[in-house]
């Protein structure tokens, strides 16, 4: 069960649980399932364990699924991709909207995520030059003190 959830983006608890329930329609309710998994889950040996000091290192990475964006002006739908950025034990997180995962804009990300950690009372949300995403899709870009 824990191979199948690592496995494939899509899988969540709760259709395991749906799955479960069709083959055991008198089996466990769905918070008794997920407490024998977390059980079950915490026997498992841990293969990477990493010791660092809180705030030393980001986490960064795409973000599953695109988004769809809509340009302004010409109303094309585009699949945008979001860059995510964490510091672990500090309550900061970084987002990024791209309308492609090239180098560049990698590396664009990571300089505006170090940007936006000099001032950790601010969050910042950057949105793509182009095509700007629509106010429905993405959240507003404010900056906020």
């Amino acid at each position: 069960m824990h191979r199948e959830l690592t496995r494939h983006k899509r899988v969540t608890l709760q259709l395991l649980w749906l799955e479960y329930r069709e083959a055991h329609p008198e089996g466990y309710q769905y918070s008794r399932f997920c407490d024998r998994y977390r059980e079950r889950r915490g026997r498992l040996d841990v293969v990477l364990r990493q010791v660092y000091q809180a705030g030393e290192k980001a986490f960064v990475d795409y973000a599953g699924p695109t988004v769809e964006v809509t340009a302004r002006r010409t109303g094309e739908i585009h699949d945008a991709k979001v860059f995510v950025g964490y510091w672990r034990r500090r309550t900061t997180t970084f987002v990024d909207v791209t309308m492609t995962r090239s180098p560049l804009d990698w590396t664009v990300s990571h300089v505006s995520m170090a940007a936006a950690a000099a001032s950790p009372r601010i969050w910042t949300v950057r949105r793509s030059s182009r095509p700007r995403p629509s106010a429905t899709s993405t959240p507003s870009g404010a900056r906020r003190a």
